[in-house]
């Protein structure tokens, strides 16, 4: 549960590309592209002309593909911004990072398979970290969804899987998301998101909220939201859920004692409906 001036514990994990992806023959005629600076012009045409950068049948799609954890080699595919495949080479069992802790070497090794999601501000991102490379025209750049191996700290030699390098102490935690309540509770943001909801959303009709947030503040602004309409429908409560890959035990504790259920990746996103 990061925050400002926080940077919380140190993942167990280090999440790692399937390699490029790359364009499918049969799709190459759908793109002219043969720069970065060609690949940005798209990309800014695409989002300006109110394409979705992400649907419900994108995520569904690479999710079924990212369920399958094909073998070493093995093609796992995803849909880009334009409904076009893309593919990956799957990793499963190499060695994606390195580190030493003391005098013991710990490696990641590539395993289980998650989604990766790409908004549009982080496309330019992208591109840059494409221009570290020689620019070949069949990498696809406009893949809002991505499929990562997850990378498990293991010890080189025992091959026995470590847990995180540091775990914060729970009542701090608790402590830091209770401050992080109170200071947005007493904001004038706060009071103006509750004016705007009581005047644009008084008739909505909503019955859960589903939420991706990484950082307490966010978490705080769920709560407003989840409050709202507990009082505005006389409710006891109002389900609520998160997800993000960096939850831990804590925070579904913390979190579920403030009536926030965590959910893994992507079901938050596929159970979106009219009414949530």
């Amino acid at each position: 549960m990061n925050d400002s001036g926080y940077n919380g514990p140190r993942q167990a994990f280090y999440d790692n590309l399937l390699g490029l992806p790359r364009r499918l023959e049969e799709h190459e005629e759908d793109y002219g592209e043969t720069t970065l600076e060609e690949v940005r012009a798209r990309l800014d045409k695409t989002y300006k002309s109110g394409v979705p950068f992400f649907t419900k049948e994108r995520i569904q799609f690479a999710w079924d593909q990212a369920k399958r954890e094909p073998g070493y080699g093995k093609k796992v595919f995803t849909k880009d911004i334009n409904d076009k495949l893309v593919e990956y080479d799957g990793l499963p069992g190499e060695v994606v990072s390195r580190e030493m802790v003391g005098e013991e070497e710990v490696h990641f090794i590539a395993r289980e398979m998650k989604l990766v999601y790409t908004c549009r501000a982080n496309f330019p991102i992208c591109c840059k970290i494409f221009e570290r490379f020689d620019f070949d025209p069949e990498w696809s750049l406009f893949c809002a969804i991505q499929i990562y191996h997850r990378g498990r700290r293991v010890n080189k030699e025992t091959k026995e899987e470590l847990p995180p390098v540091l775990t914060l102490d729970a009542d701090f935690v608790t402590e830091m998301f209770n401050g992080k309540v109170q200071e947005w509770k007493a904001s004038t943001a706060c009071e103006k998101l509750k004016s705007i909801l009581s005047l644009a959303a008084k008739d909505h009709k909503i019955g859960k909220f589903t939420y991706s947030a990484s950082v307490a503040s966010q978490h705080a602004i769920l709560l407003t939201l989840k409050e709202w309409l507990q009082e505005r429908d006389r409710k006891e409560n109002v389900p609520c859920y998160v997800q993000d890959p960096v939850y831990n035990s804590i925070d579904q504790e913390i979190l579920g004692n403030v009536g926030i259920e965590v959910i893994d990746d992507p079901h938050g996103w596929l159970e979106i409906d009219e009414n949530r």
